[in-house]
């Protein structure tokens, strides 16, 4: 399982990464792509109408989320220290995604640089 993070799907969706659209359309396929409610809001809240919002959605809806459980959401502000104890400061969005790809042992696929920086994240590289 790889857990898709909100810049992928905008990069792959503005086409400006052929590449990346097509690696990214492999995983899908594969039903190796997850996203969790945060990734799947974030998208949603970058629609420009409520058309857009429609479209997104039915690109959304064959993705599975993988729910945030009660012992992540737990550990996170655990996280958040950590990291910031090491000098990074993370956004509560970013420490969450973070936080849920490392408990549950599924890598993370973001364009965002702040998780190269991570301690305990799996990173996935295209």
């Amino acid at each position: 399982m790889i857990l898709v993070d909100s810049s992928v799907w905008i990069a792959a969706w503005r086409g400006h990464h052929p590449d990346l659209m097509n690696k990214l359309s492999v995983i899908v396929e594969a039903g190796e792509a997850v996203i969790n409610p945060l990734i799947r809001t974030e998208l949603l809240q970058g629609a420009k109408d409520k058309a857009h919002q429609k479209k997104l959605t039915g690109l959304l809806d064959p993705i599975p989320v993988d729910l945030i459980t009660s012992e992540i959401w737990d550990a996170a502000p655990v996280y958040y220290l950590e990291c910031r104890e090491k000098g990074i400061t993370l956004t509560t969005v970013d420490c969450l995604i973070a936080t849920h790809s490392f408990a549950k042992k599924i890598s993370l696929w973001s364009l965002d640089k702040v998780f190269n920086q991570l301690p305990k994240i799996r990173l996935f590289s295209a």
